[in-house]
């Protein structure tokens, strides 16, 4: 079950807020999150800021995998539900995205800068 297995190894892990511990655990728990977002998009905005915070590991690793996670949730889009129309609403509000916004920018300056 995803949804088990996303509330009880990969959120814990995503919520230490110690970079340096399990990189490659928290690699490893991005990817999954990257790979299965779809089913989880009741708690994208959630996951979304547990993401930006690991903008600012010193693993390259968990910071490239945490930017490309983002940029995958914030270009997921809600279809209107009628067929042959292309979705357009994204899944990630304004209101959830302002939240972020400022540590998502330093972050992503940080990794380029």
């Amino acid at each position: 079950d995803f949804m088990n297995f996303l509330a009880k190894q990969v959120l814990p892990e995503l919520q230490e807020r110690n970079m340096a511990m399990r990189p490659l655990v928290k690699a490893a728990s991005i990817k999954f999150v990257f790979f299965l977002h779809d089913r989880f998009r009741d708690l994208l905005g959630f996951i979304l800021y547990l993401l930006v915070a690991h903008l600012g590991s010193k693993d390259v690793v968990v910071h490239t995998y945490a930017a490309q996670a983002i940029e995958k949730i914030l270009s997921c889009n809600v279809s209107s539900g009628d067929p042959g129309t292309t979705p357009n609403n994204p899944v990630i509000g304004n209101m959830e995205l302002k939240i972020v916004f400022y540590d998502l920018i330093y972050g992503l300056l940080r990794i380029v800068g």
